[in-house]
């Protein structure tokens, strides 16, 4: 798993043509996926059922959204020289343009993310609608990878055979 997500060879943006080569910031794959991977770390353990797609991407967008994305982040607006009502709508502008940025470059990565090598690895089972990703519960591979304890291992009685 962690070989696929450190490995800069090749890129979930390949097949995008819409996402420019100024908008997309190579250099952020890996720890674009290593932020997809503790996304889904951070998915209930005990829960087998579906998560929306939607969710899921707000919720790390809203931990990270306004410090990380594999693009460019626009730049904070400047607080010199405004009143306070004109930073407030300035902020919430920026806060709109991030958004909007992120639902543009992060979410279609983080889609090919899950629809290629983290469902070919058999940590996710996905959900779709009309052919679009909805979707996804992690499997039972899922859990045990990315939770680090396994759900399918008995305890070893060799331990206790010592004469």
């Amino acid at each position: 798993m962690f070989g696929f997500a450190i490995n800069e060879s090749w890129s979930e943006n390949a097949e995008e043509k819409t996402i420019s080569r100024w908008d997309y910031n190579s250099s952020y794959t890996a720890s674009n996926r290593m932020g997809l991977l503790t996304t889904l770390m951070a998915l209930p353990r005990h829960d087998p059922g579906f998560f929306a797609l939607s969710d899921i991407e707000q919720a790390w967008f809203n931990h990270a959204g306004e410090v990380y994305s594999a693009g460019n982040i626009p730049p904070t607006p400047s607080e010199y020289n405004r009143t306070p009502a004109q930073i407030k709508s300035d902020r919430q502008q920026w806060q709109t343009s991030l958004r909007n940025h992120w639902l543009t470059i992060d979410v279609p990565l983080m889609v090919r993310a899950l629809t290629t090598w983290v469902y070919a690895l058999g940590l996710v089972e996905l959900g779709f609608t009309q052919n679009t990703l909805t979707a996804l519960r992690l499997t039972k591979l899922g859990h045990e990878v990315l939770h680090g304890k396994s759900t399918t291992a008995s305890p070893s009685t060799s331990a206790n055979t010592h004469p």
